[in-house]
C-alpha cells in the first residue's frame, strides 16, 4: 500500500510542478535577443569565444540565462523543461553530459571537472563548496577512463588531526594527474579569522590519501582574491592576501603572495609590493602579472626559475574609455582576453551599464578584437548582459 501512496505522491508533485511552470513559461516573455558586433580587429576572434552569463532587460522572463559559442546566442528559456534540468553555462559539463552521460549521473555540475585526451576527472565534496560537518569532510574524487569507459572512484578524508573546524570549504583545486592539489580553508573562532591548509594526494599510490603539505600562514586569510569561482581555473598558481576588515570596516588588502603548487614555494618576488593590486595570471607560457594604473594595465612575465623571481615588462593594456574598467581574464596562445565594464559615471558606477569584450596581444598591446553586445534593435538600449558567468575558449 505505501508503495502505491508513493507514487501517487510522486504523480501529484510532478503535475503539480509542470503545471506551475507552464503557467510561469506561458507568462513570462521571451529572452530579448543580443548580437555580439566587432567595433575593433579582426572579427573571427569572437567564433572561438565561449560566454555564458544573463540578460538584463525590461520584460519579465523565467530564465535570463544565455550561452554564447560558435558565433551564435542561445537563450536558457528556449529549451525544455527537461532540457533546462540539466543545462550548465558551463560548457564542459554540458558536453561531458552529452558524451558521458553515465559518468555524470549523481555528480554536481558545481563541481571541479577536467578533461584530457584519455580521462576526465571530477572532484566534489558531500555539500559541493561548503562542508556543514565533521561527517561531511570527505572529498569525493572520480576518474574515467575515456579508452575503456572504466570508471574509478575515490572518497578521502582529510586527517584526524586537521578535523578542528565544523566549517571547511575547498577554496581552490589543482589537478595535474595523478596529482591532485586542494587549498581547504576554516574559520578561527578564537581569532574570527580564515585559515588555510593545503593537501596532496596521489592517485596512482597503494592507497591514497590526503597528505597535509602546508599550512599558511594566518595573516594571510584570503584566496584568489576572495572570489569562489577561481577555483575551477585549474591554476598552478595560488593567490594569498593579507584582508584587513577591522580599520575601516570595509576590506583592506595587505601583503600578497604567491604560492607554487608544484614547487610547494611561496614565491619571493620583491617587486609585488610595489604594485597595487594586480591580477595574477598563469598559462602554459608561464607566469603573468598586470598591474592596474589609469586606464591601463602594465603586463609582467615573471621568470620564477630565480630567486628572488625577478618580473620583466611586456605591454601595456589600455581599456576603451575613460568610463570603463578592464578586467583582464586569461591568456591563451601569447593573447590577453579580457572583458570590460562601461558605465555612464565609472567613479559611482551607476547609469546605462555594457559589458565589451577585448583580446589583446600580450607582447605588443596591440587590440586584436573588441566587440560589444547589443540589441538586434537599434532603439532598445535596455538590453545589456548583466552579468558573466563563464568566459573562456571553445574547445
Amino acid at each position: 500500500m505505501s508503495k502505491y501512496l508513493k507514487l501517487i505522491a510522486f504523480l501529484s508533485f510532478t503535475v503539480v510542478t509542470m503545471s506551475v511552470y507552464s503557467i510561469m513559461q506561458a507568462m513570462a516573455q521571451s529572452v530579448e535577443p543580443l548580437e555580439l558586433i566587432t567595433l575593433e580587429g579582426d572579427e573571427t576572434y569572437a567564433d572561438d569565444l565561449y560566454l555564458a552569463g544573463y540578460v538584463n532587460s525590461d520584460v519579465n522572463t523565467l530564465n535570463p540565462g544565455f550561452t554564447y559559442g560558435h558565433g551564435k546566442f542561445n537563450y536558457v528559456a528556449d529549451l525544455s523543461f527537461f532540457n533546462q534540468l540539466d543545462h550548465s553555462l558551463n560548457p564542459l559539463v554540458n558536453e561531458l553530459t552529452n558524451e558521458y552521460r553515465s559518468f555524470l549521473r549523481g555528480k554536481s555540475p558545481y563541481a571541479t571537472f577536467k578533461e584530457s585526451e584519455t580521462q576526465i576527472v571530477y572532484t566534489g565534496t558531500a555539500a559541493d563548496v561548503y562542508w556543514s560537518g565533521e561527517l561531511d569532510n570527505q572529498l569525493i574524487i572520480s576518474v574515467l577512463d575515456k579508452l575503456t569507459s572504466e570508471e574509478t572512484s575515490y572518497t578521502l578524508s582529510l586527517p584526524e588531526d586537521s578535523e578542528n573546524s565544523s566549517y571547511l570549504d575547498v577554496r581552490d583545486t589543482y589537478i595535474q594527474y595523478p596529482n591532485m592539489y586542494f587549498t581547504i580553508g576554516s574559520y578561527n573562532v578564537a581569532t574570527e579569522s580564515n585559515e588555510f591548509n593545503i593537501y596532496a594526494v596521489n592517485l596512482e599510490a597503494a592507497e591514497p590519501q590526503l597528505e597535509l603539505i602546508r599550512s599558511i600562514d594566518p595573516q594571510l586569510n584570503e584566496v584568489n582574491g576572495g572570489d569562489y569561482e577561481q577555483q575551477n581555473l585549474d591554476s598552478r598558481y595560488l593567490e594569498l592576501t593579507s584582508v584587513d576588515y577591522e580599520t575601516t570596516g570595509q576590506p583592506v588588502s595587505g601583503e600578497l603572495y604567491i604560492y607554487d603548487y608544484i614547487e610547494d614555494k611561496m614565491l619571493n618576488i620583491p617587486d609585488l609590493e610595489t604594485l597595487n593590486s594586480p591580477r595574477i595570471l598563469s598559462s602554459a607560457a608561464g607566469l603573468f602579472i598586470l598591474n592596474p594604473t589609469e586606464q591601463k594595465y602594465e603586463a609582467y612575465q615573471a621568470d620564477t626559475a630565480t630567486d628572488p623571481v625577478s618580473l620583466s615588462k611586456v605591454s601595456e593594456i589600455s581599456s576603451s574609455g575613460s568610463n570603463s574598467q578592464l578586467i583582464p581574464s586569461f591568456i591563451s596562445n601569447g593573447l590577453l582576453y579580457s572583458y570590460e565594464e562601461s558605465y555612464t559615471d565609472i567613479t559611482s558606477q551607476i547609469g546605462n551599464y555594457t559589458i565589451n569584450i577585448q583580446i589583446n596581444d600580450l607582447n605588443t598591446g596591440e587590440v586584436v578584437y573588441r566587440g560589444e553586445f547589443v540589441s538586434p534593435d537599434e532603439q532598445n538600449n535596455d538590453v545589456h548582459v548583466d552579468y558573466l558567468d563563464q568566459f573562456g575558449l571553445i574547445e
